[in-house]
């Protein structure tokens, strides 16, 4: 498994007794996926799609299209758990996530709320929280708002 591959890889830079899992789930968002989603089938287009989603995080590559068809992962990786593990590793990045209609930007988004939520991701990434909800019913993450827009979600 490709997690099992990167967590065997960070065996070597963990000094501090830190999982190496925890470790690959911080450096990749596959090993990311299958840890807070232990359930999740990886098939080798998966791979592809978060071995591009990584050369972006990195900046390897600035802009980035994924067209495939549709029920194929895209929006599980790419809207779903590439906010989080970016805001993990960079809790001051804006991120402006775009959809077809509200409904689906709402639904990535309070998903994606519930992945930041959870008890892994605070192992993971144990610096990265939401606060409660304000006066405005908008839930932060430091100074960058949550909230669902009528075509896209800002994070």
């Amino acid at each position: 498994m490709y997690g099992s591959l990167i967590a065997g890889l960070c065996r070597e830079i963990s000094d501090d007794g830190t999982d190496p899992d925890v470790i690959a789930a911080r450096n990749s968002l596959l090993a990311f996926t299958l840890r807070m989603r232990p359930d999740y089938e990886a098939e080798w287009f998966h791979r592809r799609i978060a071995a591009a989603l990584d050369w972006f995080v990195a900046g390897v590559t600035p802009r980035l299209m994924l067209l495939m068809p549709p029920q194929h992962g895209k929006t599980e990786l790419a809207s779903r758990m590439l906010p989080p593990f970016i805001l993990g590793r960079e809790p001051d990045t804006r991120i402006i996530a775009g959809s077809y209609g509200d409904e689906l930007a709402s639904r990535n988004n309070i998903d994606s709320q519930r992945v930041i939520d959870s008890d892994t991701y605070a192992e993971i990434f144990p610096g990265t929280r939401l606060a409660t909800r304000g006066r405005s019913g908008m839930r932060r993450l430091d100074s960058q708002a949550v909230k669902a827009r009528r075509t896209a979600s800002r994070w």
